[in-house]
């Protein structure tokens, strides 16, 4: 083998390597780039069912219950079929008093959407080919659902296999 053929397979080598390693390294998030991909292509087949087609998503980050909304990695990644839109929780906080305001003024700050999502972090089986998530979703004063999404992993694909309404008004 000709020199400059093997410094150029060892260089490749190497950048597979680094490639590797910054894949698998923890982000400020505590995620690596392979798991924080990974996350988020779990979070968009949820959306991608509980959202209807064509309207916007209020995808509201919430810190004080969960780590979600700290993981900036892994919202910015999620390719839903549908547009996103990501605010923080002081965004959509509801008032005590005179909900019906609250609801007109959110549509009409968030003209397309279908109200607001929460979700939890991601709880995985031993062998990460099943995952577990709760989304809740706010649309009006007596309008929302909890809902319990259960997900396996089939072909490199995350799958939708149970899905459970909790409770809904």
């Amino acid at each position: 083998m000709s020199t400059p053929r093997f410094i150029a397979l060892v260089a490749l080598s190497l950048t597979f390597v680094a490639f590797g390693l910054y894949l698998s390294s923890p982000n400020s998030d505590g995620l690596s780039l392979r798991d924080s991909i990974h996350e988020a292509l779990i979070y968009a087949a949820v959306l991608d069912t509980v959202a209807p087609r064509g309207q916007t998503i209020i995808l509201v980050a919430v810190t004080d219950s969960n780590s979600f909304g700290e993981r900036r990695a892994v919202t910015h990644l999620i390719p839903s079929r549908n547009p996103l839109r990501f605010v923080s929780e002081t965004d959509v906080t509801v008032p005590d008093a005179d909900l019906e305001r609250y609801w007109r003024n959110f549509y009409a700050r968030f003209p397309g959407s279908s109200g607001w999502y929460t979700m939890s972090d991601i709880e995985y089986n031993a062998a990460h080919r099943e995952a577990m998530v709760w989304v809740r979703h706010h649309c009006g004063g007596l309008c929302g659902s909890w809902d319990l999404v259960k997900l396996s992993k089939t072909n490199g694909s995350w799958h939708i296999t149970r899905f459970d309404v909790i409770m809904v008004s």
